[in-house]
């Protein structure tokens, strides 16, 4: 389900999920990376920094597997 989100949006989200991330909730955090993925396609760098946070997310969560095939689609 894709959906239309602004920019200050998805900044807005960003934060919320690198938030998530920094306190330790990782899976709040994945699921906040990976709505936005879909969304954040026009910004180059912002969807660089959710992918960046969808691994560090997934590899603190024990799912390595997602961490590396991430990973070598960047």
């Amino acid at each position: 389900m894709e959906q239309s989100l602004s920019a200050q949006e998805i900044d807005r989200l960003y934060i919320q999920g690198d938030r998530h991330l920094h306190q330790g909730k990782y899976a709040s955090a994945i699921a906040t990376f990976e709505q936005l993925l879909p969304v954040a396609t026009s910004d180059e760098r912002m969807c660089f920094n959710i992918q960046r946070g969808l691994v560090k997310a997934y590899q603190q969560n024990q799912q390595l597997e997602q961490a590396i095939a991430l990973c070598q689609q960047l």
